[in-house]
């Protein structure tokens, strides 16, 4: 997927949405469309001051809440519209929604070591990336030629979907810490192909 010349950003930003209240108390949130606490608007605004200085051409967001109001304010930094993506959604935890792990072995199922379902209810890690990093191609080849790409989306999102556009093997989307809230992966496009020239930066 990475080999493919890009007609459109050759630099993109996956940006993490702010702290929600259950990020604070360490809850999975999968689609669930739980807000920005005011810890969180804080980080989302001072995301966008810091990234307000890049040559920023669009903003994307997922729709649901705590990513849409923090592309938002990096939108109305720069005077831009923002666009929101259903598709850029955090995966979909099905019966883990709300829960607090105890420890990451619960995230594993048997037969499936990449598997974080819970149930049926779920969807698969694989399935999350491959919609996620088909809706970043698209606004990549969407964004002008040259330009940079700042998408507001989710932790497990952004990582997995990072892997997809760089051509990771896909088991080794855990060796990336996750990201902190309203902090960004910077992927540049370089001689053919997609690299990290920054993980977890913050404001």
């Amino acid at each position: 997927m990475s080999r493919i010349e890009p007609q459109g950003a050759h630099r993109l930003i996956l940006l993490r949405h702010g702290q929600t209240i259950w990020n604070a108390e360490g809850r999975f949130q999968g689609q669930t469309d739980t807000p920005l606490d005011e810890h969180g608007i804080a980080q989302a605004a001072a995301a966008a001051a810091v990234l307000a200085k890049e040559p920023v051409s669009r903003v994307v967001a997922s729709d649901l809440s705590r990513a849409r109001l923090t592309g938002q304010a990096l939108a109305d930094v720069l005077g831009l519209e923002l666009e929101v993506d259903p598709r850029l959604q955090e995966m979909h935890m099905g019966s883990w929604d709300g829960l607090i792990p105890h420890s990451f072995a619960e995230f594993r199922a048997a037969e499936h070591p990449d598997d974080l379902r819970r149930s049926e209810t779920g969807e698969h890690v694989r399935e999350t990336a491959d919609r996620v990093a088909a809706a970043l191609l698209d606004h990549v080849a969407s964004t002008p030629d040259g330009g940079l790409l700042v998408v507001a989306t989710h932790g497990i999102a952004a990582r997995v979907a990072m892997c997809r556009l760089l051509d990771i093997p896909f088991p080794l989307w855990r060796t990336f810490g996750a990201l902190g809230n309203c902090c960004w992966i910077d992927l540049g496009y370089h001689r053919g192909a997609w690299r990290i020239d920054g993980y977890n930066r913050s404001a």
